[in-house]
């Protein structure tokens, strides 16, 4: 029981001091993420707004993600690997405050009651959005799923991850809480 005490006051120290010079955070991301096979997205390119359905049939506006790091995620419901790592975002969106970090899913070519019998089924509390021409799988060349997208605060795309991942590691919670620091 100590131990885990001790454990807990050490890690709860460490964050209350996480006060890395931008430097630091920078070298620490570049390691990271070469690490992960996370490719690093060239340039300033911003986010493209967009309206969209999302699967409580709600009109989203993507202007309700400034200010906020945001890991956008391409999915289907038939996709295994999708359905796999959706779980891993549920966590973060408990863990995070939702006015700095957001998780957005999209959904291509299925319908408004798929997605939202899916979503209900699974029990997420995410938005899903229903992109039924695939426009923004084409905007962001995404052609295999699952692939995410990391938005900075800016709106800029940061990353690109293709695939699956066990996203909910201390590592990712650590990219997470810097780019939201930033």
């Amino acid at each position: 029981m100590k131990i885990v005490l001790i454990i807990t006051i050490l890690i709860g120290l460490a964050s209350c001091t996480n006060k890395k010079q931008p430097d630091e955070q920078n070298a620490w991301l570049s390691s990271f993420t070469t690490k992960n096979v996370i490719r690093r997205i060239k340039g300033d390119k911003q986010l493209t707004p967009f309206k969209m359905k999302d699967h409580k049939g709600n009109i989203f506006d993507s202007k309700e993600l400034d200010g906020k790091v945001v890991l956008l995620n391409f999915f289907a419901t038939w996709c295994p690997p999708c359905i796999a790592e959706l779980p891993e975002f549920e966590k973060y969106v408990k863990e995070f405050d939702k006015d700095k970090f957001r998780v957005i899913a999209v959904d291509a070519k299925e319908s408004v009651g798929k997605v939202a019998s899916f979503m209900k089924r699974y029990n997420y509390s995410f938005t899903a959005l229903i992109d039924p021409q695939g426009e923004l799988f084409l905007e962001y060349g995404i052609n295999s799923l699952p692939a995410t997208i990391i938005i900075d605060k800016k709106g800029i795309l940061r990353y690109v991850i293709p695939g699956v991942r066990a996203w909910h590691t201390p590592e990712f919670r650590k990219f997470f809480k810097i780019l939201i620091e930033q």
